[in-house]
C-alpha cells in the first residue's frame, strides 16, 4: 500500500507555494494538500487547511465532493470562493487529474487553481447588459406598436373619403404596406423578448400538421407567383397528429416560407410532411433553390439578429428575428429546427421536428374533429 506523500514538500512545489504564500493568494500550504497527493486521498487532518480557506456558504460541498472522485478516481472540477491572507474571497477554479502507473493505479494527483474571479466578474456584467437590453427591446417593441394601429386607421378613413386621384390611391397602398411591414417586425421583436425571457405562452390542443402546413402553404402561394417562383406542397392523406399551437405553428411555417421568398431568386421551394415513426416526431421540411448559405453563417444562424453577408440578403433587408423566433416556437413546442446547404448558391433546407401525439390520443383528437 502506497502512504500519501505531499508532493509540495519537493523543493520546486514548496517554493511555488511560498511565492503564492507572500503574494496573499492563499492563507496556508494545506490549501494544496487536497489536490497534490500521492496514493491514496489525503487524511482529514490534512485538509484542515484548505477547509480553513473555504467560504463557509460553500464549505461542505467543496470539501465533500473530492472524496467520491479520490474513491473512483474520476478527474474532479469544482469552482469555489477561497479566502486570501488579506481575508478577500476570491473565485477559483480547481481541477485535479489521477496519474496512473503502468498497471492503471494511481499513484499521486496534480492539482491546480486558477483564479477566474475576473471572468466571473466580466461574465455577470454580460449577462447584466444582456438582461437590460432585451428590456429595452420589449420597451421599445411596444412604444412602436401603439402608433401604428391609429395610423393605420388613418389611412383606411383617407382611403374611403378620399379623391378617385390615382396618384393618391397608390400613395395610400404604399403607407398602408409599409405600416404592415413595420407591424410584422414589431411583432416579432415583441414575440422574440417574450421567449428569451420566458413570457409567451402557446395555446396549445391536439391539431393536424399536415393541415396547417397545408392551408399556410397556400396563404403565401401568390407571393411566390409573384415572385415568378413555384412552390410544391406535398403532405399525406392521413392527419399528422400533434399537441400544439395551430396559430404559432402557422407562423413558424409562415417565416420559412417568407425566408424562401425573400433569398431565391430562381425556381422555388418545396415543402413536405412527414411522420418519423421511430422518432415519434413530425417533420416539416422546407427546401428552396435560393442563394444558399455558407458554414459561417450556418453557424450563426437562429442567432437573434443575425443577417447573411451576401449582396442580395442585405438588399432584402429585415431584423434577422425570423428564424431566430421561429427556432424559438420549435422548442416551445418540444421539437428543433436545423438549417443545412450545400453552400453559397446552392439553396437552403429547413427542418423542424415537434412530437407526435400518443396513438390513443390522435385517435381521441379524429374522433372529435380536431383541427
Amino acid at each position: 500500500m502506497t502512504t500519501p506523500i505531499r508532493i509540495d514538500a519537493e523543493p520546486a512545489a514548496r517554493a511555488a507555494i511560498r511565492a503564492r504564500l507572500a503574494a496573499g493568494l492563499c492563507e496556508s500550504e494545506g490549501e494544496f494538500a487536497c489536490t497534490v497527493v500521492v496514493g491514496a486521498p489525503p487524511e482529514p487532518a490534512r485538509i484542515s487547511g484548505w477547509q480553513v480557506v473555504q467560504h463557509p456558504e460553500h464549505r461542505e460541498r467543496v470539501v465533500e465532493k473530492p472524496n467520491h472522485h479520490f474513491q473512483t478516481g474520476e478527474p474532479w472540477e469544482d469552482t469555489f470562493p477561497m479566502r486570501s491572507a488579506a481575508g478577500e474571497y476570491r473565485w477559483f477554479l480547481s481541477r485535479a487529474l489521477p496519474i496512473r502507473d503502468r498497471d492503471g493505479r494511481i499513484v499521486w494527483w496534480f492539482g491546480t487553481n486558477t483564479d477566474v474571479t475576473e471572468q466571473r466578474k466580466v461574465a455577470e456584467a454580460l449577462r447584466e447588459a444582456d438582461r437590460r437590453k432585451d428590456e429595452f427591446i420589449a420597451i421599445l417593441a411596444h412604444e412602436l406598436r401603439n402608433p401604428l394601429a391609429p395610423v393605420r386607421n388613418a389611412v383606411d378613413i383617407l382611403r374611403r373619403i378620399g379623391s378617385s386621384d390615382p396618384k393618391l390611391a397608390r400613395i395610400y397602398d404604399i403607407v398602408d404596406r409599409q405600416i404592415t411591414h413595420m407591424a410584422r417586425l414589431v411583432d416579432d421583436l415583441l414575440d422574440v423578448s417574450r421567449i428569451q425571457r420566458g413570457q409567451l405562452v402557446l395555446r396549445t390542443e391536439p391539431c393536424d400538421l399536415a393541415r396547417v402546413v397545408g392551408q399556410t402553404a397556400e396563404d403565401y402561394r401568390s407571393s411566390f407567383e409573384a415572385a415568378r417562383l413555384e412552390l410544391e406542397v406535398t403532405i399525406p392523406e392521413e392527419p399528422v397528429w400533434i399537441l400544439g399551437d395551430a396559430v404559432r405553428l402557422a407562423q413558424m411555417v409562415g417565416n420559412l416560407l417568407q425566408n424562401a421568398v425573400r433569398f431565391t431568386e430562381t425556381g422555388g421551394a418545396r415543402v413536405r410532411v412527414e411522420q418519423d415513426s421511430a422518432r415519434h416526431a413530425a417533420v416539416v421540411t422546407v427546401t428552396d433553390t435560393g442563394i444558399g448559405m455558407d458554414r459561417a453563417l450556418l453557424e450563426r444562424l437562429f442567432d437573434p439578429f443575425a443577417q447573411a453577408e451576401q449582396g442580395l440578403a442585405r438588399q432584402k433587408g429585415g431584423l434577422g428575428l425570423g428564424l431566430t423566433l421561429t427556432r424559438g416556437l420549435a422548442q416551445l413546442h418540444g421539437g428543433s429546427i436545423v438549417a443545412s446547404s450545400p453552400g453559397s448558391g446552392c439553396g437552403s433546407t429547413f427542418t423542424f421536428r415537434v412530437p407526435l401525439l400518443s396513438e390513443s390520443d390522435a385517435v381521441r383528437a379524429s374522433d372529435r374533429g380536431g383541427r
